[in-house]
């Protein structure tokens, strides 16, 4: 029930939306699809909705990602950007990094 109103004032806020596509790669998921579903248990979700800053795998042969920082549930606008642009300056060098290496 919360979700439209988080697409629109977390996701949707100007400063928000341009962290993410200036320093993150974004990605959604349905949770009653495989996929996403899977990577809920994985990150161990408790809450919806959710958003997770992923470390990715040091190497293609790994498949383990590691959790850097999440939002759960309808958050603050300012504490969504604090966190994000905290993991983004912490971990936005690792994260483009492997990432460019995964797609070499």
């Amino acid at each position: 029930p919360d979700s439209a109103e988080f697409c629109r004032t977390i996701l949707g806020a100007p400063q928000i939306a341009a962290l993410i596509n200036s320093s993150m790669v974004a990605w959604g998921g349905c949770v009653e699809f495989e996929e996403a579903h899977w990577l809920s248990e994985q990150l161990s979700v408790a809450s919806f909705p959710y958003v997770g800053v992923i470390e990715p795998p040091p190497n293609t042969r790994s498949t383990k990602a590691k959790l850097v920082e999440c939002l759960e549930g309808l958050v603050d606008s300012g504490l969504a950007l604090a966190k994000l642009t905290r993991a983004a300056d912490h971990y936005g060098s690792i994260i483009a990094g492997r990432g460019a290496h995964r797609y070499e």
